[in-house]
């Protein structure tokens, strides 16, 4: 039963982030890992650490929350906060399920193909946008891709991370259709314009460069970049304008301007207002936009450093926040408001909510998550295929931690619930492998996938 529930949860979560915007597969998902989760552990299942890990910085998301008021207790179950400031709790759901399993490698089997599938999904939508700029494939917004995702930074890092998965499993494993595949979806992933996608997918190449210290693989992954960067400007113009923005003279002296513009800012105002211009400075105002926000929510967490203002208290209104200014100055009341705004930092929105504490603790898990799969590369040196899914795995955690740098991606299901899923399966792997060697543990067997 747990390889079937396994089975079910890994292509529901997959499918669901594909077709996220869609929402029923997702639920449907959620419920799976609820289910199983409850199951396994009542079956008196081996709770892994990270898990516990994870548990405490769920722990304390809450209990920040419900002290401030920014939620009680009933909205765990309201789709409204489950589908803003809750998404956090959805995005990192699958790590609990696969913290209290063990897996079968068919379990593994179906993980890679299902991403596989997605990916040449995600291709054949790719290449109808482009020919034909249907709306309902680009959020309205002609020159992003989307697909059937909420927005282009989402559908972005989606597509980086699955990119990501394919061209490091595919190339460790000799599956050069997999790894062909992978750096297909480089395509999509620019065509979202996400440019914190693209900053995450540089960094992990750079990483896998040095980590693997192949003189085929640099020359490769340089080839490829000139590649898509010469291509850029005309398959892709909107993509190379927004990059292009990036290297603007005058943006330094902007953003020293805009810092000092956004010292009265308040996201509760509306941010959308806010991007149209009300407020910001030079023409680069999604730029503009991301410097306001980490302006508010850096001054916040100077006022409370230690514990924040509050879990889900970024977004709301009038706060009144109470105790010692510059030591612990939480928001306990305020005008509640459940919004998917954010600092557009998963460090600095983590800094203003939940204080030093809180950051102290996701990295905590994410260092623990790495470290883990670092260790696992090596244990299963000489089984191929797991190998290279401890590198896989450990390759989209980088991704992830850089594109935090320039969204809530810690917090983005449309980034999360991926990344958990493979993480979970390569740890679940891991700690099954170590069971199958004690006596009654479960045989994971030496097959690989064709």
């Amino acid at each position: 039963m747990n390889t079937r529930i396994t089975n079910l949860v890994i292509v529901l979560v997959l499918w669901g982030t594909f077709f996220l915007a869609l929402v029923l597969p997702l639920t449907l998902a959620l419920l799976f890992i609820l289910t199983g989760t409850f199951l396994f552990i009542t079956n008196r299942a081996r709770i892994d650490r990270i898990m516990l890990i994870l548990l405490l910085n769920v722990a304390y998301w809450l209990f920040s929350g419900l002290l401030v008021g920014s939620i009680a207790p009933l909205d765990l179950l309201n789709p409204v906060f489950l589908n803003a400031d809750g998404r956090i709790l959805v995005s990192y759901s699958p790590l609990f399920l696969f913290g209290a399993t063990v897996v079968q490698w068919s379990n593994i089997d179906i993980l890679v193909k299902t991403i596989f599938h997605v990916a040449l999904v995600s291709l054949f939508f790719c290449a109808v946008w482009m020919v034909t700029g249907a709306s309902f494939l680009s959020e309205g917004m002609a020159g992003n891709y989307v697909g059937f995702l909420t927005s282009h930074t989402g559908a972005g890092t989606f597509f980086g991370v699955v990119s990501v998965f394919l061209i490091l499993f595919g190339h460790l494993s000799g599956k050069r259709l997999f790894h062909f595949v992978g750096w297909l979806m480089v395509i999509p992933m620019l065509a979202s314009a996400s440019r914190a996608a693209m900053l995450g997918f540089l960094v992990v190449s750079v990483w896998y460069v040095l980590k693997v210290r192949n003189r085929k693989v640099l020359v490769g992954g340089v080839i490829a970049a000139l590649v898509f960067v010469s291509s850029m400007p005309v398959l892709l113009p909107h993509t190379y304008n927004r990059t292009v923005s990036l290297f603007k003279v005058e943006l330094l002296d902007n953003v020293v301007e805009q810092i000092d513009a956004s010292k009265y800012f308040e996201p509760s105002a509306g941010d959308k207002a806010e991007e149209k211009g009300d407020s910001l400075v030079g023409a680069s105002h999604n730029i503009m936009a991301r410097v306001m926000y980490w302006t508010y929510a850096l001054r916040r967490f100077s006022q409370s450093p230690i514990f924040g203002i509050g879990f889900g208290r970024y977004n709301d209104g009038s706060l009144d926040q109470a105790g010692i200014e510059g030591l612990f100055y939480m928001a306990f009341d305020g005008k509640k408001v459940f919004s998917v705004g954010n600092a557009h930092n998963s460090y600095i929105h983590t800094l203003c909510e939940t204080g030093l504490v809180g950051l102290a603790l996701l990295l905590w898990l994410w260092f623990s998550i790495y470290f883990r799969l670092l260790a696992a590369a090596r244990e299963f040196r000489d089984w191929q295929d797991m190998h290279s899914l401890m590198i896989a795995a450990q390759g989209m955690v980088v991704f992830a931690l850089i594109c935090a740098l320039a969204g809530h991606a810690l917090a983005s299901p449309s980034l999360m619930l991926p990344l958990t899923t493979v993480v979970g399966v390569a740890l679940a792997a891991q700690r099954s492998f170590l069971i199958s060697k004690q006596p009654g543990g479960v045989d994971m067997g030496m097959a690989v996938s064709s």
